[in-house]
């Protein structure tokens, strides 16, 4: 029998790639989105706000059997970011919820990020303490807690997903996260010619593809790996930012035969953090082998932003 999933933010810059994966292992995908949008797609998409609860309403008219709940508002450079984050991070966790408290869900994933720990330095693991530093890893975290402490009441079997950076290309042209390290170099170094960068560079991540993002995603709901339990999801490679802005302008040297420059914050005098974001709980217990596809990426975003123009305002 043919199974099926609701994604909520399922059309956003992660979830249009964990929806592909889903739609081409034949799932039936159902979308949430506050406004359909005006291109075409392979899924069921349902017009909602998860901050309102009579909105979710609609949710009665479809069959799912899991849930990925990546909805949420990260753009925190924004006015008033607080009061938006904590009514749809938090009040719209909460609601879906309360909505599907009533369904027997075989599993539902939320994802989290890996800001809730506001480490910089150290070994991390999901055992790490947690110490937000900002209103965006804080509502995160007040999410994971209502996941915690909710949904076994209501008997949904859940992962929390504490995510790294992931990257990859977007789906859709109207993608809103070109802010995103990866896809803002690519875009200044197609628009202007050159890359600066607002520190000194020596910042480190991790950094995970969104096809294994995906793939975990898939291989959680096919095998019904439910089990209350937080994982962090990251790649365990680690760049510093400087190592990215020089694989972005050597792709672009390199495809589009222009020579561009990299731009330091020489008065930035960060210093360099030393982490390690620690995913053994993952590749032990499920045995994933994480790729590195960032060049691939690279180039892909490049020869998108070329092929439309750079319209990415």
């Amino acid at each position: 029998m043919k199974q099926s999933i609701l994604i909520t933010g399922g059309l956003g810059n992660l979830g249009s790639w964990i929806s592909v994966y889903f739609h081409e292992a034949n799932f039936d995908v159902f979308i949430t989105t506050r406004k359909a949008p005006d291109f075409t797609y392979p899924y069921t998409v349902i017009e909602c706000d998860i901050t309102n609860v009579e909105s979710l309403s609609v949710l009665d008219n479809y069959n799912f059997d899991y849930v990925i709940h990546l909805a949420s508002y990260n753009e925190f450079f924004e006015e008033n970011y607080f009061k938006k984050a904590l009514n749809i991070n938090v009040n719209g966790t909460y609601n879906l919820l309360q909505k599907l408290k009533k369904r027997e869900l075989k599993g539902f994933i939320y994802f989290s990020t890996i800001h809730v720990y506001g480490a910089e330095v150290g070994y991390i693991t999901e055992e790490s303490p947690v110490s937000p530093k900002n209103d965006y890893a804080s509502t995160h975290l007040f999410a994971e807690y209502i996941v915690r402490q909710y949904a076994p009441q209501y008997n949904i079997p859940f992962t929390i997903f504490r995510l790294s950076n992931s990257y990859g290309c977007p789906k859709f042209e109207n993608n809103t996260k070109w802010y995103l390290v990866l896809n803002d170099f690519c875009r200044q170094a197609v628009q202007n010619n050159e890359i600066v960068l607002n520190s000194n560079g020596q910042q480190s991540r991790d950094f995970i593809w969104m096809g294994d993002v995906s793939n975990v995603c898939l291989d959680f709901v096919r095998n019904n790996f439910f089990y209350n339990e937080i994982y962090n999801l990251s790649s365990g490679s680690i760049l510093n930012i400087a190592d990215v802005a020089k694989k972005v302008k050597n792709k672009y040297e390199s495809k589009f035969g222009k020579k561009i420059k990299i731009n330091f914050n020489s008065n930035n005098t960060i210093f360099i953090n030393s982490y390690i974001l620690s995913n053994s709980k993952l590749v032990l217990n499920y045995n994933y082998i994480f790729q590195n596809k960032i060049e691939f990426e690279i180039e892909r975003i490049l020869i998108k932003l070329v092929e439309n123009g750079t319209k990415t305002e």
